[in-house]
């Protein structure tokens, strides 16, 4: 293994760092957006996000593509065996770097997690409150062939005023 190798990798590892941390933050700003259900910044927030998981995707891919070029399995054992074959120095680093990557995603999948709970919420707050104003019931509802949501009545007392 050459050393540019393991600089390369090194960089790939520290910018998929800075790019986990981004998308960090904006799942914090996300989540504040979607308490406040702020539209308009949600959907900003969105697009960023995509962004960013498409530069993750791409250092992933690359990384993946460096694995296999040395013959290593494009797995964590891979990345294991990357690490064991680097110099002493570098090992304890490189080490950091990849745990902390594994740490930032749980970190992520647990973020979104929570944003998906109170995207949740606002969805039924609201599907509560169109019920209530058109006078319709929870126990109106019905589903058609392709899963969404209807009621079965059409008009109500409410819903005719």
């Amino acid at each position: 293994m050459k050393p540019e190798d393991l600089q390369h990798f090194n960089a790939q590892l520290t910018q998929g760092i800075a790019v986990l941390e981004q998308l960090e933050n904006l799942l914090s700003s996300e989540r504040e957006a979607l308490s406040q259900r702020e539209l308009e910044q949600i959907q900003e927030l969105s697009e960023k996000k995509q962004t960013l998981i498409g530069q993750y995707l791409e250092l992933n891919r690359q990384r993946v593509e460096l694995l296999e070029r040395l013959g290593l399995e494009a797995s964590d054992a891979g990345v294991q065996q990357l690490i064991n074959q680097a110099s002493p120095a570098a090992q304890p680093v490189l080490l950091s770097s990849w745990q902390k990557i594994q740490d930032k995603l749980e970190s992520l999948q647990s973020a979104n997690q929570i944003n998906n709970q109170v995207a949740n919420r606002n969805l039924k707050n609201v599907e509560q409150l169109l019920s209530i104003m058109s006078g319709r019931q929870s126990k109106d509802r019905l589903y058609n062939q392709k899963g969404s949501a209807g009621h079965y009545r059409a008009q109500s007392r409410l819903g005719k005023a």
